[in-house]
């Protein structure tokens, strides 16, 4: 990984810039503070939002919400939302 001060990156912007587009991280730094660690963009929003579709982990919408949706009961839940949320992200689900 290399660093770069904030003084000498914008001489040097496109080599790093470069480094980055490699697939090697470059730490940011303004003396002895970390400021920012600028990492390759692995996919596009479009292109992970479709790998969450085809994995299954979210669907597509159909624009339009369905005709009881402001008078349907709201589901029920055996554990608060954010606990489920965290018991998810634990999981993996």
């Amino acid at each position: 990984m290399k660093s770069v001060q904030v003084a000498d990156l914008s001489e040097r912007l496109g080599e790093y810039l470069e480094t980055v587009q490699n697939g090697e991280s470059v730490v940011i730094v303004d003396g002895p503070r970390r400021l920012a660690l600028p990492v390759p963009a692995a996919e596009t929003n479009e292109e992970y939002f479709e790998r969450l579709v085809r994995e299954g982990k979210i669907e597509r919408g159909t624009g339009r919400l369905p005709e009881d949706f402001l008078t349907r009961p709201l589901p029920k839940f055996e554990e608060s939302v954010l606990e489920q949320f965290l018991e998810d992200r634990r999981t993996g689900r």
